[in-house]
């Protein structure tokens, strides 16, 4: 269990729910990775794994039934901590996986591997993992395939994520400028409704035309709006102020003529009306028919499908109710909120109506409505015929924080404009004041605060009864929020045009019923278009383009998507490029309103090109097809470790044939469990090259089979490192059991010819000597030239089979070595001196360049004269003539090294993987220059290597040649040097 969650976790958990794809459908594209996964990566199970705040939700899932797990006892967990590959392989012994119920249960998991999926912000939200029932590793290039799919799925989801964004957006701004038009349409309303009440003595005409609004933007068939009025015994009843005419016999229609004037009277309350008048809260009854709080409609009267009642409520008190029926498809609870503002100015105009009816004075009647004009939400300003002010009501004040008193005789736009004022619509009203018209504008005022805001201001003018002007009325509206809410959805639109231009992606737009389609520019560049080159543009355009093999699954997926059963519509097909070639699209939208019968309407969506990605996912493929192939069908083993612990993590079967072990058996050893224990010390130098170098080899040991036989290898091989930076070791393993038997019978060729040689050649070398000599007297010229040739031969011929001897000694072990501690310098000048005649034959001098009198070494004097035999020859014989050969000693640390450098031509590039070999010479030619065995330098490398040391060389073309040997140096003890 793991209860340590990612620092960025509130921020992770929010973008993941911002996506929308937490518990969607399943979808094919997300399923093809892990598909793809499972066959790549050798895997039962592959999954695209999202991680909410307590779960593991899969979005793909192949080879579990199972759709989430709790999310702290996943394995994902871990990845989203790491941010990068985690890899568990073996869980039943791994601590924190052993209980887990896929571990421990019939599931039977045995091994994980996750990458991360990040955001564009670098923020985990899930994982794209697999699972086996068998303990493994991942190879460096599984790791690599691992971790490209889980790019491709993020891109994926990515994609996903933005065009969930842009079908948001659509419908976010198209449900925005929706509510604006309405919010528009109630203010204008509202005006009209205070404007006509104000200024015409008929009022039931603002009534009227108030409940036509209402039906109109309620979408009803017939309503009324009706006054709450008190019996004597305090009975409520209603009265209507305006009613819909559905008259339907001569009866109702007379009664209904008769009667809607002064006022329909309502005094049963046992109804849908009176339930709204006793609780005074709105009621919705979309199946009246069924509904227990209906009293019954009179034989004939219209069918009643839907009402919605709302109380109208004033200065807290009940005043008023809205009854409107019949909207297609019923009423739901928003319209209450949506209609408030009504609400309210009904309200007043209610109250207003009412005090009338107390006041018949005309001049009571003028401060009534001053007082009903002062209580409005809305400000009202009167002025002269010179625009100055007569009178502001208290709305006024409290849109502009003006008293009447500092208004009084001034122009409003003195006070009110200021910077941001549209001088247009300045203009405007200077122009309608002259002209005595009527103007409605939107502009921006200045409180006296000095604070902006938003109002309309709906002005007529004023006339007495003899049509004389006598100034002018205005209701100002404050419009800042409906301003905001513009400026909002404008910042939407550019929003969602950055990034639609940013991320490079088509859109579209579609009437399902009719076929007009909209496309935008980049649509039709994916295509290698233009726009107008498509024209006339329709849902025909698409279809002509996309590939006929891709159009069914496009037409299955889009009326899955029209019958509710998917969230989106969502498709990859093929298009018909300008060209002439295929692109790969990506097409995802929804419907996002539909026709009153239910039928899809509008659609908007997203195409993007995915070409590249499905090119990158088939190269990906081909690759891996590729390597697999290489490493199954190398003739030579190769191998995959562990750099710390050493075991196999992945071998071919060129390693394992001569093993005798199988796959699984292999994989649970380590090199060290294959390797006998006498190689150790070797194991130990290969490891230092290793952490020096990066590599190893070539080196050659012996492995043991399962039978416990063993058999000889050579190994070369680098460290890597995998994609979380963990160390491993690829390495080249041959089997060379039939190089060495052939080498073995060489050699037991060459010590049969070698013993088989020595005793006739070591007579006739003597008698040769002899005759050369003059034992027998003096020979004739001629003959004497014969002779000497003759000798020389077979004394060359005696060395070859003494070098010959000397390496069939050392590969048996039949050579013994008498270590002693020496002191270095001596041996090192006597061998100069030895060495020097040879030398003088090429006209090389040898010199000692740097000593070290006091090193003392552990060594078999005769076999160290005979190294630095064969060096200082070596040197001689290859440097120019008049040259010289240095021999240096030095100590680097607790070694002693001896060089001995030439200024020859140096060793050529191509021969110096073989300069320690038996028979090994750079001019192999018969006509060579330089005479040799070439068995000196391996001969050489035996000795060194059996007293404990090392030897090697460097060497620059055309330049010098060093070569170097280490010995360990011992302390110094006058008992037991030997000088």
């Amino acid at each position: 269990m793991i209860k340590k969650k990612p620092r960025t976790e509130i921020e992770r958990v929010k973008a993941l729910h911002a996506l929308g794809i937490l518990d969607t459908e399943p979808e094919d594209r997300f399923d093809r990775l892990t598909r793809l996964a499972r066959q790549c990566l050798d895997a039962p199970i592959a999954l695209i794994a999202l991680v909410d705040e307590h779960r593991l939700w899969f979005k793909s899932c192949l080879g579990l039934d199972i759709t989430e797990t709790p999310r702290e006892l996943s394995f994902c967990a871990h990845t989203l901590l790491k941010n990068e590959i985690f890899e568990v392989p073996d869980a039943r012994i791994d601590h924190r996986f052993k209980q887990h119920p896929l571990v421990a249960g019939s599931s039977n998991i045995r091994f994980y591997a996750g990458a991360p999926l990040l955001t564009e912000d670098g923020l985990a939200i899930g994982t794209f993992c697999i699972m086996s029932r068998e303990p493994k590793r991942l190879t460096p290039e599984q790791r690599k395939v691992l971790s490209d799919l889980s790019a491709c799925a993020q891109d994926i989801v990515r994609l996903v994520a933005r065009s969930l964004l842009i079908c948001r957006n659509i419908s976010e701004i198209k449900s925005a400028e929706a509510a604006l038009d309405r919010q528009k349409h109630i203010a204008e309303i509202i005006s009209r409704a205070q404007s006509q009440f104000i200024l015409e003595s008929n009022r039931s005409r603002a009534f009227d035309d108030l409940l036509s609004d209402i039906l109109n933007l309620t979408d009803s068939e017939y309503g009324f709006i009706a006054e709450i009025l008190h019996r004597e015994d305090g009975s409520p009843y209603l009265k209507t102020r305006a009613i819909t005419n559905i008259a339907w016999n001569d009866e109702t229609r007379a009664f209904f003529e008769a009667n809607a004037a002064q006022g329909m009277e309502f005094s049963n309350l046992k109804n849908l009306f009176g339930a709204v008048i006793v609780s005074e809260k709105p009621l919705i009854a979309n199946d009246p028919e069924h509904d227990r709080r209906r009293g019954g409609l009179p034989p004939g009267h219209p069918p009643l499908n839907a009402f919605l009642g709302i109380p109208v409520h004033y200065d807290r008190k009940l005043v008023a109710m809205i009854g409107v029926a019949n909207r297609p498809g019923g009423y739901e609870s928003g319209w209450v909120k949506f209609l408030h503002p009504l609400l309210t100015t009904l309200g007043q105009l209610i109250e207003a109506a009412r005090v009338k009816r107390l006041h018949d004075q005309n001049q009571a009647e003028l401060t009534r409505l001053s007082r009903v004009a002062s209580q409005t939400t809305n400000g009202v300003i009167i002025t002269d015929t010179e625009g100055c002010v007569e009178w502001i009501n208290e709305g006024f004040t409290r849109l502009s924080g003006y008293q009447l008193e500092e208004m009084l005789g001034r122009k409003p736009g003195d006070l009110l404009q200021g910077e941001l004022t549209d001088p247009t619509a300045v203009a405007e009203i200077h122009r309608a004041l002259i002209e005595r018209q009527p103007f409605n504008v939107d502009v921006v005022n200045y409180h006296k605060s000095g604070q902006a805001y938003w109002v309309r201001i709906q002005c007529n003018p004023l006339y007495d009864k003899q049509g004389a002007l006598q100034g002018f009325m205005a209701i100002e509206s404050d419009i800042s929020r409906e301003k905001n809410d513009a400026e909002r959805i404008l910042i939407s639109q550019r929003r969602l045009t950055a990034i639609i231009e940013g991320t490079h992606i088509g859109t579209w737009e579609w009437n399902v019923q009719t076929g007009q389609t909209v496309f935008n520019e980049r649509w039709a560049e994916i295509v290698g278009y233009t726009l107008s080159e498509l024209e006339p543009i329709s849902i025909e355009t698409w279809l002509k383009l996309t590939h006929p093999d891709d159009l069914q699954q496009s037409e299955r997926l889009l009326q899955r998507h029209f019958a509710g059963e998917l969230e989106f519509y969502d498709a990859q097909c093929r298009m018909r490029h300008k060209k002439g070639h295929w692109v790969w699209v990506h097409d995802r939208g929804r419907v996002v309103n539909r026709t009153n019968d239910g039928k899809p309407l509008m659609m908007y969506g997203t195409h993007a090109d995915i070409s590249e990605q499905k090119m990158s996912m088939q190269a990906l493929n081909d690759s891996e097809t590729r390597l697999r192939g290489l490493f199954e069908l190398s003739p030579v083993g190769i191998a995959l470790n562990d750099y710390a612990t050493g075991r196999f993590v992945e071998v071919n079967n060129a390693l394992l044939a001569p093993t005798g072990y199988s796959r699984e058996e292999f994989l649970s050893l380590s090199y060290f469990e294959i390797t006998p224990q006498e190689y150790e010390a070797k194991e130990k130098q290969q490891s230092e090259s290793m952490k020096n170098t990066g590599r190893y080899g070539p080196y050659e040991k012996e492995y043991i089979k399962k039978n416990g036989d063993r058999y000889p290898v050579l190994l070369n091989g680098m460290v890597v490192e995998d994609l979380s930076g963990k160390k491993m070791i690829w390495s080249i393993i041959e089997d060379i059991s039939e190089r060495k038997r052939n080498d073995r019978m060489k050699n037991e060729f060459i010590s049969t010819v070698s013993h088989e040689l020595r005793t006739p050649l070591t007579a006739i070398a003597g008698s040769l000597g002899l005759l050369a000599g003059g034992a027998l007297g003096e020979l004739p010229g001629t003959v004497n030239e014969i002779v000497a040739i003759a000798y020389k031969n077979s004394r060359r011929l005696s060395l070859l089979i003494n070098d010959l001897l000397d390496m069939e000694k050392l590969i048996a072990g039949k050579l013994n070595f008498d270590l002693r501690p020496q002191a270095l310098m001596p041996l090192v000048e006597h061998a100069l001196r030895d060495n020097q005649a040879y030398a003088d034959q090429f006209g090389v001098t040898l010199r000692i360049t740097q000593r070290d009198d006091a090193l003392h070494v552990d060594v078999d004097a005769q076999r160290l004269q005979q190294i630095f035999d064969n060096l200082l020859s070596n040197a001689a014989k290859f440097s120019p003539k008049g040259g010289t050969v240095d021999i240096a000693v030095l100590s680097t640390g607790n070694l002693a090294r001896i060089e001995v450098s030439d200024r020859g031509t140096g060793i050529p590039e191509a021969f110096r993987k073989h300069v320690f070999q038996k028979f090994a010479q750079a001019d192999a030619s018969d006509s060579r220059k330089k005479g040799g065995t070439g068995l000196g330098l391996a001969i050489t490398k035996e000795l060194v290597e059996r007293m404990n040391g090392n030897i090697g060389y460097e060497s620059e073309p055309d330049k010098a040649t060093t070569f170097f040997i280490t010995l360990p140096i011992v302390a110094r003890d006058s008992s037991k040097i030997t000088s």
